[in-house]
């Protein structure tokens, strides 16, 4: 796809944009980058329903002599709609069974096509519903879906598609169908739905099978196999099988079809995801071909803006040359954000966060200007950041192989948090995180040989060590078993470190509530001989933190809050919720 095609569409998404019927955002990473740099873009084109999404997709179109017709509520019969979409060059909305949504009736008027293709048949889309439009409507269906999907075929050949190819794929599920229209648009070749056999329009054409073989019940297929080990792998499998230089993308929700299947319509590459993160093949092929453009369609729902993060924490040049922004006046008695997760995973959720996701956490901080600080200066009230900017402190829970991992060879990966944290330090000026890392378990981080190597590497590099109970008790529940679990993990710990270090940082596993006599040995307490005085207790609490001068840390819990964006409570509970809230209330932000 060429520029022509985002310019257009940036300018009527502006247009959509103010007329409060879409939603349109524009993420760019230009200005601290080398001239021979290109930015990244990521646009989203969305709406309140999905028939408000096609519609709104459908505005890249400036006029349309014709516009397919599909079914917003089932499948089947819409899938194949790309092959005819792309022979006539014409857009795809969508439409209810019973009646044609508003937002699909004002878009079919701005564009007053000639001719309207319904495909699919009464049971998708009733006659009934279609009387209002005065146009020229031409129905392709069949008995079943197969049939339908043939007839379309043999209307897309007929208007220009090549009859020398087929595509075919299984008629089940909706993913790979999807992904095939990739190949309709490379191959300038139609699409069908086969089950048990191929049908006659197969005949003496090469063919493509997007899918497993097994999933299609042919026997003695012989053609082209292109599949993955799911729907997310099949969909990069398919692209990288394209012959285009993939200067820019479309992703949709692999979990859903519509937004997907109004996609298909448009010349751009499309990539199917999972809502709680890329996979690691689609996150590879990315990278491998430098995209810099991307259109998500469809809304948060489908497409939260973790997948956005990840983008963002993907392109290495989003991290050159970034400076911090303007000093502000110093406010020590501002709140500050004590951050909190606990596994770095390929899927995003409330405990879980992406590598790349996290990068880009980290990189928004530093471009609002906030650093980090270890837990122990923020306990100690000794703010060791340049002044004009804002403190924040990093915390993880658990003691798993996610926090740290060191590879076969000795390296230290890429995607656990250390190997995140070395990164973002290697590259951000002035940023050095010293994360505090709340250890349960006998093992620390899973990797029985490596342990030392691990804690020497993380007091190398000034992060803390605390503690998280041995096992990871529920404490409320088990108030009996305080002091054992504390005592003995921190035995535990120490028995890594050198000696003139004394582990006295400790987090509530579960962040649950206590009796006074309960919490107070949660501070301070003995197990068979060994004793234990936490200068830092942290809970959960979702709340920011008061400025050290003003905590009584011998009585009180720390609150953290979590460094993800899953949640939507109405209360602010995450990362970006109280980073909104600081950027329209700079007054109550720490500064030092």
């Amino acid at each position: 796809m060429n520029k022509t095609f985002f310019k257009k569409l940036l300018i009527s998404h502006l247009l959509i944009c103010m007329c409060f019927i879409s939603i349109f955002i524009t993420y760019g990473y230009s200005e601290n980058l080398d001239e021979d740099i290109k930015p990244q873009t990521i646009n989203r084109v969305s709406g309140k329903t999905r028939y408000e999404t096609a519609a709104n997709l459908s505005r890249k179109f400036t006029e349309a002599d014709n516009i397919i017709l599909v079914s917003g509520e089932d499948f089947p019969d819409a899938l194949v709609s790309s092959s005819i979409a792309f022979s006539l060059k014409a857009p795809i909305l969508l439409t209810s069974k019973d009646n044609i949504p508003n937002e699909t009736l004002e878009e079919i008027n701005r564009l007053n096509p000639t001719n309207i293709y319904i495909v699919g048949g009464e049971g998708s889309i009733h006659s009934e519903s279609l009387k209002s439009l005065d146009k020229n409507l031409i129905r392709i269906s069949g008995e079943d879906r197969f049939e339908t999907s043939e007839k379309v075929a043999e209307k897309a050949i007929e208007l220009g598609l090549s009859n020398d190819t087929l595509i075919v794929t299984g008629g089940l599920s909706y993913p790979d169908a999807l992904s095939s229209s990739n190949l309709v648009k490379d191959k300038n070749s139609p699409l069908v739905l086969v089950r048990n056999n191929l049908p006659e329009i197969a005949k003496d054409k090469n063919l493509i099978a997007v899918g497993g073989i097994k999933n299609m019940e042919l026997e003695n297929f012989n053609g082209e196999i292109i599949s993955g080990k799911d729907r997310y792998e099949t969909s990069v499998r398919v692209l990288q099988s394209l012959n285009n230089d993939f200067s820019n993308l479309l992703i949709a929700s692999g979990e859903n079809y519509p937004d997907a299947l109004v996609a298909s319509a448009i010349e751009n590459p499309l990539l199917l995801t999972k809502k709680n993160g890329y996979s690691l093949s689609s996150l590879d092929f990315i990278k491998e071909n430098k995209i810099k453009d991307f259109i998500l369609v469809g809304g948060l729902t489908n497409l939260p803006e973790s997948l956005i993060d990840q983008l963002i924490g993907l392109d290495d040049d989003n991290f050159k040359n970034v400076k911090l922004p303007e000093k502000m006046p110093s406010n020590h008695n501002g709140k500050i954000m004590v951050l909190t997760m606990h596994d770095v995973s390929d899927i995003d959720n409330a405990y879980n966060r992406t590598p790349e996701a996290l990068k880009a956490d980290l990189l928004n901080l530093y471009k609002k200007g906030y650093l980090p600080i270890s837990l122990r200066e923020y306990i100690d009230n000794d703010i060791n950041i340049p002044e004009g900017y804002s403190p924040y402190v990093i915390v993880l829970d658990d003691g798993t192989l996610s926090k740290f991992e060191i590879n076969e060879d000795g390296s230290i990966s890429e995607r656990c948090a250390f190997g995140v944290f070395k990164y973002i330090d290697d590259r951000l000026e002035g940023h050095k995180t010293k994360a505090t890392f709340f250890i349960s378990g006998k093992v620390p981080f899973k990797q029985e040989n490596l342990v030392q190597k691990k804690f020497d590497l993380l007091l190398e590099n000034e992060m803390d060590i605390g503690n998280h109970t041995l096992n990871h008790v529920n404490l409320s529940k088990n108030p009996q078993l305080i002091e054992k679990e504390i005592a003995l993990q921190k035995q535990n710990l120490e028995s890594y470190l050198p000696d003139d270090y004394e582990v006295n940082l400790f987090a509530i596993p579960f962040s649950t509530h206590f009796t006074k006599k309960d919490k107070s040995k949660i501070f301070q307490g003995e197990y068979n001989g060994i004793k234990y005085k936490n200068i830092g207790v942290a809970e959960g609490g979702w709340k920011l933190s008061e400025a050290p001068q003003n905590m009584d840390l011998d009585n009180t819990f720390i609150p953290r809050i979590p460094i993800s964006r899953s949640n939507n409570f109405d209360i602010p509970t995450e990362l970006y919720d109280f980073l909104d809230y600081l950027d329209k209330n700079p007054n109550k932000r720490y500064v030092k």
